[in-house]
């Protein structure tokens, strides 16, 4: 045991955090990893770690010691120097304790024996480990202290998935939220472990107090009660017993009756979907004008009421692009009508022909054997119809809401809502306007069962679980959220995970209309999914100097520029701004703010390489003025939009005329780039016989009739 005596000495709660020890760490989890180590130092709490000199152990260390905090590390000998016995690193703690064992066991057994509570940074096997003994000692309830999952960007989704999975199976009895506290932040996870340590100060105060005058009635008893007292015992180990078997059977009762709420929406949802249908497409369109209406009679009134969620959203650690997201102004809502009267003016997508075929005339042999009576044709036609039931999850942008609501009436489809909570209050006012607009603009044919709106987080794994109930699913979000949704349910799912857009700058392009569109790209809107994040740069424009002009102008337009190796050393003495960019996320960073990233690249093949290997194919342009490059280009980048000089932030369904979009799909399948109403339908085939007799199979192989497979005109 090594001590420290000149680092502080004061331990009102000891906080055992594990992570991982790695040097590939993510920046994102060292820099909330020395913040939970600044903040156990400024409450004046001990942290206890393994002591690992990087990652998030070494972040924690840091935050803690370099505040003024108390550090106790268990450490292994592995994690000394070769040089040296404990290293410079290791001095800064208060307290070592070194083992020196062929295995982990002595150390984790150390790590865990004296803490007060525990929080699970972002980590590896190790972490694992340790955090499910803590949680086992919580299920079987030996020193059950406060345990925290810092659950940074659904780093631990996968885990909470299947911990939940295991109690729906019966594999465990005691569900994950019994278990452990799952937090979003660092703030939210000490401040779970300092309350729930209080609360389980005051029951031991209460204990120490009961099990004292149990004594001094005891004292008074006479031997002959000593069996009464163990019966005692026993009975209060009973109802103990009893109490969270009842606790278990109220939870999966609650799961239960939740699914079956969720299942009774769908199914209205259906219902209401198919009177929709029945209204016709001028119906629809009148149901449309009615919403557009609504939010241009309401705009004050959804302001103030966004306001709610702007404000509550200043406790909730959300970081500037989606607080951006979360605004709503006059403009917004006032494109909003537009968009939401352009789609109700537009071509009705239901009924649509597609296709024609006259797969049988009428028998032309004189010898043939079937009645006059059939003599008649067989045609096949195809045709759009609503898919059924659409499941849209979004996170932070209300003004989403009345889009996707208006898509999925003009298409004819019932609809399933989950926004975030970050914006509860305006959503829930939204879909309060546009049910009673549906209302009226149907004249009451159509109920408000139409669209249903889920408020809590909770309903999300129920509503993932109804494959039988919902036809769709298209989330609109961060990665972590769309991945998760991805790897957990069985209905089909269209959406994008990253927007990873990039702008290539060729060497024949027109300056000054090469740094409109990068400005354009960036800074029109940073936050949004089509928004540039890496500006590729052709090696020529590096050695004639432009490239050096357009870089200084997205500076000076408040553009922040992170440079590659490659671009920080071509550019050396002619553009010294750009700063190294993170080399842990390299080309795939979505930064979602002002930041770019810069990469060179010597022509168009290479630049169409390096899209296809690292973007997300979203949405990336070309600038040049060369129209043989520009083909190249747009034929050999594999995305849902390629541009021609022109900003990637035209990616969007109101830009393209469809009104609005519902999500944008970077897959291959179905729709694809931003989907408007018509990626909401899918086709129907009616085969239709004009014969008295009908149409048999066994006429055509018996050659009583042939297929004339032959296009007819559309109708």
């Amino acid at each position: 045991f090594l001590d420290n005596p000149t680092a502080a000495n004061h331990a009102t709660m000891r906080v055992c955090v594990f992570g991982s020890s790695s040097k590939e760490t993510p920046k994102a989890y060292l820099e909330a990893s020395y913040e939970l180590g600044k903040l156990i130092a400024k409450d004046g709490h001990t942290l206890i770690t393994g002591g690992g000199l990087y990652g998030c152990m070494g972040a924690l260390n840091d935050g803690c010691s370099n505040n003024g905090g108390r550090a106790e590390g268990v450490i292994h000998k592995m994690w000394c120097s070769e040089d040296e016995d404990i290293n410079e690193k290791h001095n800064k703690l208060a307290k070592i304790i070194k083992v020196d064992g062929s295995n982990l066991s002595k150390r984790k057994a150390e790590l865990l024996r004296d803490a007060d509570a525990f929080i699970a940074m972002p980590g590896g096997l190790g972490t694992l480990d340790e955090l499910f003994e803590v949680m086992c000692e919580r299920q079987l309830n030996m020193n059950p202290r406060p345990c925290v999952i810092v659950n940074l960007d659904g780093y631990y989704d996968g885990i909470l998935q299947q911990m939940k999975r295991s109690t729906l199976d019966k594999i465990t009895w005691m569900p994950i939220t019994q278990l452990a506290f799952v937090a979003r932040n660092v703030e939210e996870a000490l401040d779970h472990v300092v309350n729930a340590h209080k609360i389980n100060k005051n029951n031991e105060h209460a204990d120490v107090k009961a099990s004292d005058e149990d004594l001094s009635n005891s004292n008074k008893k006479t031997s002959n009660n000593k069996g009464k007292e163990v019966e005692s015992t026993k009975t209060t180990e009973e109802k103990e017993e009893e109490e969270k078997a009842k606790g278990k059977q109220q939870q999966q009762e609650d799961i239960k009756n939740n699914k079956e709420h969720l299942i009774k929406a769908c199914v209205a949802a259906r219902l209401e979907s198919l009177k929709l249908q029945g209204l016709g497409s001028s119906g629809r369109s009148s149901i449309l004008h009615k919403i557009a209406d609504a939010l241009r009679d309401n705009q004050q009134k959804i302001l103030e009421v966004n306001a709610l969620d702007i404000s509550a959203a200043k406790s909730m650690k959300m970081t500037k692009s989606m607080r951006k997201r979360l605004v709503l102004t006059k403009q917004k809502l006032e494109d909003l009508q537009k968009g939401i009267r352009q789609i109700a003016d537009s071509q009705d997508p239901i009924g649509s022909m597609i296709g024609s075929m006259e797969v049988s005339s009428s028998p032309s042999s004189s010898s043939s054997s079937l009645p006059s009576s059939s003599s008649s044709s067989l045609v096949l036609s195809q045709k759009t119809v609503p898919i059924g039931v659409l499941l849209i999850i979004f996170e932070s942008r209300p003004d989403c809401l009345p889009q996707i609501a208006s898509l999925a009436i003009k298409s004819g489809n019932g609809l399933i809502l989950k926004g975030g909570k970050e914006a509860k209050h305006s959503n829930a006012f939204l879909h309060q306007l546009i049910t009673e607009a549906v209302s009226a603009g149907s004249k009451g044919k159509v109920g408000k069962g139409i669209v249903h709106l889920v408020q809590t987080r909770a309903e999300i794994a129920s509503l993932l679980s109804l494959d039988h109930h919902i036809d769709l699913c298209i989330p609109r979000g961060s990665y972590g959220l769309v991945n998760f949704i991805k790897s957990n349910t069985k209905i089909p799912v269209l959406g994008h995970a990253d927007g990873m857009c990039h702008v290539f700058v060729d060497i024949n392009c027109d300056l000054k209309m090469a740094i409109r569109i990068l400005i354009d790209a960036k800074l029109q809107y940073p936050a949004a999914c089509n928004a540039m994040e890496t500006v590729l740069l052709h090696g020529g424009l590096v050695a004639n100097g432009s490239a050096a002009k357009i870089l200084a102008e997205m500076k000076n337009a408040g553009i922040s520029l992170f440079g590659s190796k490659k671009a920080i050393s071509a550019l050396e003495g002619k553009y010294d701004a750009l700063e190294p960019m993170d080399e842990s996320q390299g080309f795939t960073c979505e930064y979602g703010d002002n930041r770019a990233t810069v990469h060179i690249v010597e022509d168009v093949a290479e630049a169409m390489d390096h899209i296809n290997k690292y973007g997300s194919a979203h949405t990336d342009a070309i600038v040049t003025e060369n129209k043989q490059n520009a083909e190249q280009f747009l034929g050999g980048v594999a995305s849902a939009c390629v541009f021609h000089n022109a900003s990637t932030r035209f990616a969007d369904g109101y830009r393209f005329g469809l009104g609005a979009e519902v999500g944008i799909s970077t897959g291959k399948i179905h729709a694809r780039g931003p989907v408007g109403v018509k990626g909401l339908t899918t086709t129907q085939w009616t085969l239709i016989s004009s014969s008295k007799d009908g149409h048999t199979v066994t006429d055509f192989a018996e050659g009583k009739r042939s297929y004339t497979h032959k296009k007819l005109p559309l109708q």
